[in-house]
């Protein structure tokens, strides 16, 4: 049960980095993109890492703070300008991040409950959304975010 908690919000920091978004007129390049925000995920993947691994005791402080690092994330990727041709694409990505944010609130709610067939649910949609999440980044050329694991 630890495991999968803690592979569901290590996902939401990496599953991040498949996105981009913005408009205007100094948008980055396809590979400028990727240098960029490849170097924000694996950022954000060491400071969930060094969150150590989450308990039942800590598991809302260690959510809160998987949590912030992840928006931070989110939002850092957010301010990059990709091409106008993949928004949409990375736009896609934003929202499976933002579903599986709430979607971790609502598992933790469910151990805390002990409610066990909750939880089963709400990781089997965590799962579906990070595989989702996880090949749009790595189809559109990112290594270190949609890297399975996090770190």
């Amino acid at each position: 049960m630890r495991r999968v908690l803690v592979f569901a919000v290590l996902a939401l920091a990496t599953i991040l980095a498949g996105c981009g978004g913005g408009g205007g007129d100094d948008r980055l390049s396809k590979e400028e993109f990727i240098v960029a925000a490849d170097a924000i995920c694996k950022q954000a993947n060491e400071q969930i890492g060094a969150l150590g691994e989450p308990t039942l005791e800590n598991i809302d402080e260690y959510l809160a703070d998987a949590e912030a690092i992840s928006r931070e994330q989110l939002g850092q990727l957010r301010a990059l300008k990709p091409p106008a041709a993949d928004e949409a694409t990375l736009n896609g990505a934003y929202d499976l991040i933002e579903q599986q944010i709430a979607l971790a609130a609502d598992g933790v709610e469910a151990l805390k409950s002990g409610d066990q067939a909750a939880f089963e649910q709400v990781n089997a949609q965590i799962t579906t959304i990070e595989a989702e999440a996880d090949q749009i980044a790595r189809d559109y050329g990112l290594q270190e975010c949609g890297k399975e694991g996090g770190n």
